[in-house]
């Protein structure tokens, strides 16, 4: 036990009890890996693809385990011929993302405590990357190479049921798809289903018409849903995309080796490249919090994981 003499000090304290920002970096943390449990991503493990470079090379290989079934050998002596295999990889490039609030020293001094404080960057942090992580998501999924649907019609109930057979007749389905789509493709799903007999039951439209704040999930046809405005549209289509997950990966690089300028005001968390600091700049009066991050987004093989896009007509 540390014996503390009146007037306790910080710098007493600290020995035993730490700094405040040691706490706020344990709490973005776990607001970031519970918010990202929902997105349906994996983090991607890889190989860099030359010294000194951003890009990660993530491998798949086929040609054993399901792949290759065992053969029936002609006779009791017959030499079993040894099977080929074959390999891939996907490369994702690790990118830098930035995030920074400024307010003037005046403010602080006359109008109240700063609006812009550490507390209150560690509070917002994980809501603007989980911001950003959808938003990239969506334009990796606009890049899907194939897809269902219309661009110059609404999204129907015949392309629902397209959808869940292009899932259903491709190898790999392992898991229950997920689909991320606009509100307005949501919209016509809706107003399909009220059409057709055999789904316009009380229990289905209520799962298909009940608000759900955040744009939560529902399932249906096996399909794991989620609505967000941040999908992009394309030659006037909303471009959606369904995916197992796999499909949709991020590679992170870990920002412990960052030297900052103020290290007892920073805080660390590489399990998602991230680095907030505190900063001031005496020539203009102001006081300046930012936070940076290193991550990349991309898609793997879909010949691993099913993906596609989900296409139909902007109202």
């Amino acid at each position: 036990m540390t014996t503390h003499l009146s007037p306790i000090s910080q710098a007493s304290m600290n020995g035993d009890l730490g700094l405040d920002y040691v706490f706020a970096q344990q709490e973005i943390l776990e607001q970031l890996v519970d918010k990202l449990s929902v997105l349906g991503l994996i983090t991607l493990y890889g190989d860099v693809g030359a010294s000194g470079t951003t890009v990660l090379r993530i491998t798949n290989w086929t040609g054993a385990g399901f792949a290759v079934p065992f053969d029936t050998m002609d006779s009791e002596t017959a030499p079993i011929i040894p099977k080929s295999i074959e390999t891939d990889f996907d490369s994702l490039s690790i990118a830098r993302l930035g995030l920074g609030h400024e307010e003037t020293w005046q403010q602080e001094i006359i109008n109240r405590e700063p609006g812009v404080s550490l507390d209150a960057l560690v509070a917002k942090v994980p809501e603007s990357l989980m911001l950003t992580f959808r938003q990239k998501m969506t334009v990796v999924g606009a890049g899907f190479a194939d897809a269902t649907g219309d661009g110059a019609a609404q999204w129907s109930f015949d392309d629902e049921l397209d959808l869940a057979t292009a899932f259903l007749e491709q190898d790999g389905t392992f898991a229950a798809p997920n689909t991320m789509r606009h509100r307005e493709q949501f919209t016509d799903l809706r107003t399909a289903l009220r059409g057709e007999p055999a789904y316009n039951t009380p229990e289905i439209q209520n799962a298909i018409n009940s608000v759900r704040p955040g744009g939560g999930a529902f399932d249906f046809l096996g399909f794991s849903n989620f609505a967000s405005n941040d999908v992009t549209e394309a030659t006037g289509a909303h471009q959606g995309f369904a995916w197992t997950p796999g499909a949709i990966g991020w590679v992170v690089g870990n920002s412990m080796p960052v030297k900052v300028r103020n290290p007892s005001t920073a805080m660390y968390i590489p399990q998602f490249g991230l680095v907030i600091q505190e900063s001031a700049d005496s020539k203009v009066a102001t006081a300046l919090y930012n936070a940076n991050a290193w991550v990349g987004f991309g898609a793997l093989t879909k010949k691993v994981f099913p993906q596609r896009r989900i296409i139909s007509k902007v109202h």
